[in-house]
């Protein structure tokens, strides 16, 4: 059970079966109702619906169990899959082999937005290891690469100066996950977009922590130069520079500002932003954001 601070938490990353997700996230928003009512004078900012993101177990990724994904999918905000636990979601003879069709991929999707999220501010971000991400959601859906560029996407004349810096995979989705529940709750992507929605710019973030977790084995190496961060030697923010040029050079369909605004999961305050932290607006969720979690009691 969560106490203290992590009950205020504004984003969780959970990894669990649909059963299991939806008491979760009921205990979450129980609790931290029992907070308001405890103590009245909190900060009522700190109790927004907290960004709920949801990596499903493998085992439940199979055709029986999509109703309660579905019934899941009501209590979150981004449902995060890899390709092959999506696939083995809609059909039973999947053996993990080779990569989905992008046709299956963009239905599959299509499905879990429409009877699974229905019309909130929501995404499926499909995680395909060096391929990078697919999100999809009501505004549009898009691939987006991975931090690190695999050999068969570097161009012929590249590949003599290439170098593999991927030495370790193991935890690059959990890292994913982590840097993409960050970027939820931050601008630090905004400016570099370029006209990326939340649910898509959150993503970048999500693929240089991945970027960082896979360069050795175990943890990177974190430290600081005049102030500021420094992992494996780098700044976060110096791989999202870099992230925006290759993502400027796709072509992604436009979004009118009017959609963009309707499935927005957030709004922007002109408050001045708190310690620690670059960004220069803070983030709130959206007021009008209602499903299963709003009617927790």
């Amino acid at each position: 059970m969560l106490r203290g601070h992590f009950l205020t938490s504004k984003s969780y990353h959970l990894i669990c079966t649909p059963t299991r997700c939806i008491e979760l996230v009921k205990g979450i928003m129980s609790r931290r109702k029992a907070l308001i009512i405890e103590d009245p004078q909190m900060n009522s900012d700190i109790f927004e619906t907290p960004f709920i993101v949801w990596e499903p177990m493998e085992h439940c990724c199979r055709p029986s169990e999509l109703p309660s994904v579905f019934e899941a999918m009501d209590f979150v905000d981004v449902f995060s899959p890899n390709d092959h636990e999506l696939s083995a979601l809609f059909k039973e003879e999947d053996q993990n082999e080779g990569t989905i069709a992008q046709q299956d991929l963009q239905q599959y999707c299509k499905t879990l937005l429409a009877q699974g999220f229905g019309l909130k501010p929501s995404a499926v971000v499909v995680r395909m290891g060096e391929d990078g991400c697919f999100v999809a959601s009501h505004t549009r859906s898009i691939t987006l690469p991975a931090y690190h560029t695999p050999l068969k996407n570097v161009k012929q004349e590249d590949r003599a100066t290439w170098k593999n810096k991927v030495a370790d995979p193991t935890g690059g989705g959990n890292a994913f996950l982590g840097g993409y529940c960050i970027g939820l709750l931050t601008d630090e992507w905004h400016d570099l977009g370029p006209g990326l929605t939340p649910f898509e710019g959150a993503a970048l973030l999500g693929s240089i922590a991945a970027g960082f977790a896979i360069e050795q084995p175990g943890m990177p190496t974190l430290s600081y130069h005049d102030g500021e961060e420094l992992w494996n030697g780098e700044r976060s923010l110096d791989r999202l520079a870099s992230m925006r040029k290759r993502v400027m050079k796709l072509e992604i369909p436009k979004v009118s500002d009017e959609l963009f605004d309707k499935f927005s999961p957030w709004e922007i305050s002109k408050r001045p932003a708190v310690t620690n932290t670059t960004s220069r607006r803070l983030v709130h969720r959206r007021s009008t954001i209602k499903d299963a979690r709003t009617r927790v009691s």
